[in-house]
């Protein structure tokens, strides 16, 4: 069991089923959202802790449900009518691995952590990387990197 105090006044939250919110306490939070600037959604969980307790209370019970790490993750899935954390889009693994949560604005990343890195469209942008930075498509490929790594492990194994 969890206590929060929202307006001097003790709430207890149980362990219990899923809370969905109303149309309107949708609208509510959508309407906080669309008056607060872009860069500040740090505090718009403490704004729906004084202004919406009741909201508070029920997106609280979602991320205690659902075990997820932020208040607004929880606020997100409530707000795009999702009922759980979506799973990964990989398609030739058969992967099922839960997506991380970027931010409030942009939501979850495309693939799982696992995936991004054999994902088709990623391995392309890091070599394009790669290639503008370094000039090809490893760095290891480079000559300064592979002098630096060299005088590292060398200074490492003098050490």
């Amino acid at each position: 069991m969890f206590i929060y105090i929202v307006n001097n006044t003790q709430i207890k939250l149980k362990n219990s089923k899923m809370t969905n919110l109303t149309e309107s306490e949708k609208q509510k939070i959508n309407l906080l959202i669309e008056s607060i600037n872009p860069n500040q959604f740090k505090g718009l969980s403490t704004k729906i802790k004084y202004l919406y307790p009741d909201i508070f209370v029920s997106i609280k019970k979602i991320q205690m449900e659902l075990k997820l790490s932020t208040f607004s993750e929880a606020l997100y899935l409530v707000l795009n009518d999702m009922s759980s954390v979506p799973e990964c889009k990989h398609i030739s693994k058969n992967c099922k691995g839960k997506l991380r949560f970027k931010n409030f604005v942009e939501g979850y990343f495309e693939y799982c952590k696992a995936c991004s890195s054999s994902n088709e469209d990623f391995m392309e942008k890091r070599q394009e990387t790669n290639l503008y930075k370094y000039g090809c498509i490893y760095p290891t490929q480079n000559d300064f990197i592979k002098r630096k790594i060299i005088s590292k492990l060398t200074k490492k194994s003098s050490e």
